[in-house]
């Protein structure tokens, strides 16, 4: 698989949440994109990731979120 474009999507919602996809082909790097955003818009950024674990025993469910001031990860 080769993909020769990044491509960003920002999509606003009704309510006061924006979503971000891109193509990436192994996912996005959200350590390297939520922080600077959180920081530049002046709102706290927001990660929800699914899907099985590397064993294939169990699911992984993680909600993250980063501060905009610092752009850390607030746990």
């Amino acid at each position: 698989m080769r993909f020769d474009a990044r491509r960003h999507l920002f999509v606003p919602t009704t309510g006061r949440w924006t979503a971000y996809f891109n193509n990436y082909p192994l996912g996005a790097n959200v350590d390297s994109i939520a922080p600077p955003l959180a920081r530049v818009l002046g709102v706290r950024a927001a990660q929800v990731s699914a899907g099985p674990l590397p064993d294939g025993e169990e699911d992984l469910l993680q909600f993250r979120t980063f501060d905009p001031v610092s752009g850390g990860a607030d746990g």
